[in-house]
């Protein structure tokens, strides 16, 4: 369904915004020695800062995903905050402490979200995850650089619309009013773009705004990190995913739901990741899945015939 045009002209001049999470703090214990630990609880969640082809969903307000993971103060571990106050068997303690050894050993870096998400990632392996669990936790670490990217960016259900949102932004810089907004249409429409998954409009919308005269130093910062944080700490997390999801695929007797699902992301992920060969094979796969939800159907369907958007 084709967005009214008013609704579109708000989503492209709307600002980034940012607003506090809803969260709590509660104490749980480390599985591995018991110490207490700070674990954050989501108060309330809403899906109105919409969603991305890779299946990220975003809140209205800051992203939950930034508060999911907690850290035992004294090891170092790092899981998701449901994982602190349960038992592990003597096989995951093992499996826990020679993944926590070998992280540090590597000096594994935990400064930022994706880092974090990463570290998380590989326990999680070691306590016997598959690969599509895992990957799961690579894709939260890839969101967390792309929700530094673009901010939040509220109404922006799916690919879809965001190729919608990109025609109409065409349309208006094409027009006098349209180019007095260039400064605003054009980078909102690099934040649409990234998130959508259309990596040459993205990349071409950020190099006609950063070839505007009246640009001041800063915006010209935020421009280069939105291509910096995409190609850097988001890619590497998408490459990681695509590993475990392999991994996942190569495996066998897993429901089809699932199966589909993981399909699907890889597809994705490729496309993202500018492999369009790769991407159309995964597509049509879940497009001719008869077993396949319908919504990853349609979007395969769909984003099938956008690469090398």
């Amino acid at each position: 369904m084709t967005a009214p045009r008013a609704l579109l002209l708000t989503l492209l001049l709307a600002p980034t915004l940012a607003f506090a999470a809803r969260v709590g703090l509660t104490t749980a214990s480390c599985p591995l020695d018991g110490a207490a630990v700070s674990v954050y609880e989501r108060l309330s969640t809403n899906t109105h800062g919409g969603w991305d082809s890779d299946l990220a969903a975003y809140d209205s307000e800051s992203q939950w995903r930034s508060f999911a993971l907690s850290a035992c103060p004294k090891d170092g571990l790092i899981l998701p905050g449901s994982n602190f106050g349960r038992p592990v068997s003597a096989a995951q303690r093992a499996a826990l402490e020679a993944a926590l050894k070998a992280q540090r050993a590597a000096k594994a870096p935990s400064t930022t979200a994706w880092e974090r998400y990463a570290r998380a990632a590989e326990l999680r392996r070691a306590m016997g995850d598959d690969g599509l669990e895992v990957a799961q936790l690579y894709l939260e670490g890839s969101w967390t650089a792309r929700d530094e990217a673009v901010g939040v960016y509220l109404g922006l259900e799916g690919p879809i619309e965001a190729e919608q949102i990109l025609a109409y932004g065409d349309a208006e810089l094409l027009k006098p009013e349209g180019q007095k907004l260039a400064r605003t249409l054009l980078y909102n429409l690099a934040r649409v773009a990234h998130r959508g998954g259309f990596l040459k409009a993205r990349d071409g919308y950020l190099s006609r705004y950063e070839a505007l005269p009246e640009l001041t130093s800063a915006e010209r910062e935020k421009s280069k990190r939105l291509k910096t944080l995409a190609t850097g700490p988001e890619a590497a997390m998408q490459r990681l995913a695509l590993v475990e999801l392999a991994r996942f695929l190569k495996a066998s007797g897993a429901p089809a739901e699932r199966v589909a699902r993981a399909r699907y992301l890889q597809a994705d992920l490729h496309r993202r990741l500018g492999d369009e060969d790769a991407a159309i094979q995964g597509y049509a796969q879940v497009a001719l899945d008869e077993e396949a939800p319908e919504q990853l159907r349609e979007l395969a369907a769909f984003l099938g015939t956008r690469t090398g958007l």
